[in-house]
């Protein structure tokens, strides 16, 4: 039978040793398999460290701005008890110029008793708004708590991670395999195993 063009140009190009050049080229394959996956899979984890340092980022951003939404609470309840005890003594000042230009002695029970009402609903509504505040602000201080413990978190495992590592494993198992299958085939071509090549 004559020898078809294909089979001349894998005997040129194999230097006459057709079956051993091709055992090469499937083991070149194969360590170009290995090589793949390990950069695939470094590639992969490297993605997941910049994630998880976006994420613990990105937790420190929402901690400061709930930091400073406490700090505006806490600012707001106390310019809102300012606006108040003001208010409570230009109503004081007026009801003395008023019971004043009634005749009222300041120091009567009736004056004395209008204006430690009007002492007692201010005292009153500054409770209320501080009440208000404190919870409000202690929400705010409590959210910038967990982002500041999750910002922490991302940032533990980013750091912990190691990309090169993570794929060192697959690449060192992949070695073995390719060169398991090399030492198997080789020692069947010689002989040593009986004419067994089956491949991992």
């Amino acid at each position: 039978m004559a020898t078809s063009k294909f089979e001349n140009f894998l005997d040129w190009s194999f230097g006459g040793d057709v079956s051993g050049g091709l055992e090469k080229l499937a083991f070149g394959a194969q360590l170009y398999g290995a090589g793949s996956k390990f950069l695939g899979t470094r590639y992969q984890a490297k993605a997941q460290q910049s994630q998880l340092a976006y994420q613990s980022q990105l937790a420190q951003i929402n901690r400061d701005g709930a930091n400073l939404q406490a700090d505006s609470i806490r600012m707001a309840g106390q310019r809102q008890i300012g606006a108040i005890t003001r208010r409570a003594g230009d109503i004081k000042a007026l009801q003395r110029a008023r019971l004043g230009a009634s005749g009222i002695a300041l120091d009567s029970a009736s004056a004395i008793d209008v204006m430690t009402r009007s002492d007692v609903m201010k005292e009153l509504d500054a409770i209320e708004i501080l009440k208000n505040a404190v919870a409000k602000e202690g929400a705010a201080r409590m959210g910038a708590t967990n982002f500041d413990m999750a910002a922490n978190t991302y940032a533990q495992a980013s750091s912990q991670m190691s990309p090169t590592r993570a794929a060192a494993g697959g690449l060192l198992s992949d070695l073995g395999t390719v060169a398991s299958n090399w030492y198997y085939l080789n020692n069947a071509r010689t002989g040593a195993l009986g004419g067994n090549t089956t491949l991992s």
